[in-house]
């Protein structure tokens, strides 16, 4: 009987091997992300919103849950702001998604319209499977697309 579970387990296994060797094999490829635009949002004053619109597009056939945006922004002369977000969004199969990001800098009244800005950072996906989840629970870190554009603020 148990020489019967043997052979029948050599017989399966194999089999099951070739369906997770064809799940593991298909590969996903990350997300491309760039900078769209940044506006001057509001102005007051005391200082100063700026948006940045990041495009990101999954080439993929599966989703790919967004998970965080880490992103510094400078603004030309001397203003600095950097951020981390957690995003918990979901970028659909072969979709298209904007992500607003929002920076506010003390100008003190000094005027910024069509200042220079610098923006670079990264957005963190999780990658679909189970293995994935593993490796995320052992700590190692998720997968991140990094971005940067320079120009010059649009009013």
């Amino acid at each position: 009987m148990n020489r019967m579970f043997f052979v029948l387990g050599l017989l399966v296994l194999p089999q099951l091997g070739g369906c997770a060797l064809v799940q593991f094999s298909k590969r996903v490829e990350p997300p491309m992300v760039d900078v769209t635009r940044v506006t001057l949002a509001e102005q007051s004053e005391e200082g100063v919103v700026v948006h940045a619109m990041i495009r990101v597009q999954n080439p993929n056939d599966v989703p790919l849950p967004l998970v965080a945006s880490e992103y510094m922004m400078l603004l030309d002369p001397n203003h600095s702001f950097t951020f981390d977000d957690k995003l918990q969004q979901m970028l659909a199969a072969k979709g298209i998604q904007e992500l607003r990001l929002s920076a506010a800098f003390a100008t003190k009244g000094q005027a910024v319209a069509e200042a220079t800005y610098h923006i670079r950072g990264s957005v963190r996906y999780e990658p679909p499977g189970q293995i994935r989840r593993i490796l995320t629970d052992s700590g190692i870190p998720l997968p991140a697309v990094a971005y940067s554009a320079t120009g010059q603020l649009a009013p």
